[in-house]
């Protein structure tokens, strides 16, 4: 074989003017002597030779690297190949040993090209293969599998595998062998499927190796919590635990605010009142004005204050449920909607406290004005200012 092997590639590198038609390497009839010379079995058709290269090597699975991709079926990958280019490289494979071996020139692109379509035909006789998947559908080129989580999933395959010479993906193909022969595996590999097709359950064969990646951290990660047991009903009780907790702390917080306002009405009517009484007294209206003017101060203060207690409970709220949606492994949907339970009580806060400072401003700022007026008004006030003008 060694010997053939040479013998082709010394053909391809001194013979001038191979070319290929779509279907077999040809050249020119003018150099019939030097293809004899090869001992290079042909047809001639017309003014050109047919080079029978696959009859040269009677026995072994012959494909051309030219048309690969239409050349190698499913089925070629489980036989021994040996792959011909017409620029005189020779590949083998072993698929006992699920080795390549490349002889004549070196050429990266060209074994990357080749290991990736057995690795992909190799992922995909797998994937169609009864104990993985529930129905081969070769009709329409699809393999679908049924999950009770997410109904039908189906994987649509192309007649002719695409290029995937960019990158190869022999290593992860085989990771991802690795997750769906396992039967206690699978099952979260196929709704990994459902996951990547964003929700639709419809996805191309070739997203499976190109999002390969994340098919296998959402498998493994499924997996490991199963695995360990990990109770999702009591971390589901322990994520309401953690809502009611953020309750508990901005009702508390509503608590003091509406405890704090109660006090608003009183203060106003208290300090109407000795107005009303000491409307006479300059002085005593001005000290009036001087206590209710410091109370709602004092009252504005507190009121700030809640306001930086809620904001950092809501940096806590944040944090946690940061944690709770990254670690957890809970759907994403149930977590979201607790989530959203919590920021729209702390909005609902954060509006109390920014009404009520400025309720209590405009009030505050109507009782001074009365007070003012009244002080205005008052005779004593009036004498003074009489006085004043004398002066």
């Amino acid at each position: 074989m060694q010997e053939k092997i040479q013998h082709v590639i010394d053909f391809f590198s001194n013979v001038e003017g191979i070319s290929f038609d779509g279907e077999r390497y040809v050249v020119s009839n003018t150099k019939m002597e030097q293809v004899d010379l090869y001992n290079i079995t042909y047809d001639e058709y017309g003014d050109t030779l047919r080079l029978q290269i696959k009859r040269y090597f009677n026995g072994e699975s012959v494909k051309y690297l030219e048309a690969l991709e239409s050349e190698i079926k499913s089925a070629d990958i489980n036989l021994s190949l040996l792959i011909v280019s017409l620029a005189g490289i020779i590949l083998t494979y072993n698929p006992i040993t699920d080795i390549i071996s490349e002889f004549g020139t070196k050429n990266e692109n060209i074994s990357t090209q080749v290991e990736n379509l057995i690795a992909y035909y190799k992922l995909f006789n797998y994937f169609k293969t009864s104990p993985f998947c529930d129905y081969y559908n070769s009709a329409n080129d699809q393999i679908i599998f049924y999950s009770s989580t997410h109904g039908i999933i189906k994987i649509k395959h192309d007649v002719i595998p695409p290029k995937l010479n960019n990158f190869r993906i022999k290593e992860r193909v085989n990771e991802i062998l690795a997750l769906a022969k396992p039967i206690e595996v699978s099952s979260f590999l196929k709704n990994s499927f459902y996951t990547i097709s964003n929700g639709t359950g419809i996805l191309d064969f070739k997203e499976i190796i190109n999002k390969s990646d994340g098919i296998i951290s959402i498998t493994k990660r499924d997996y490991e919590l199963v695995a360990k047991k990990f109770d999702f009903d009591k971390f589901r009780d322990s994520l309401y635990k953690e809502k009611e907790n953020f309750f508990k702390e901005i009702r508390e917080i509503i608590g003091k605010i509406f405890s704090q306002a109660v006090g608003i009405p009183i203060s106003i009517s208290a300090s109407v009142f000795a107005t009303y009484k000491v409307s006479d007294d300059t002085l005593m209206l001005v000290l009036v004005l001087l206590a209710f003017s410091l109370y709602v101060a004092f009252y504005i203060k507190i009121q700030c204050i809640y306001k930086k207690d809620l904001k950092e409970i809501e940096n806590d709220f944040v944090q946690s449920f940061s944690i709770i949606q990254s670690k957890s492994g809970l759907p994403i949907n149930t977590i979201n909607i607790e989530k959203d339970k919590i920021e729209r009580k702390i909005s609902s806060t954060q509006d109390i406290i920014f009404w009520s400072i400025l309720l209590v401003s405009f009030l505050a700022l109507l009782v001074v004005v009365y007070i003012i007026y009244e002080i205005t008004t008052n005779e004593t006030f009036s004498l003074i200012k009489i006085l004043l003008r004398k002066n």
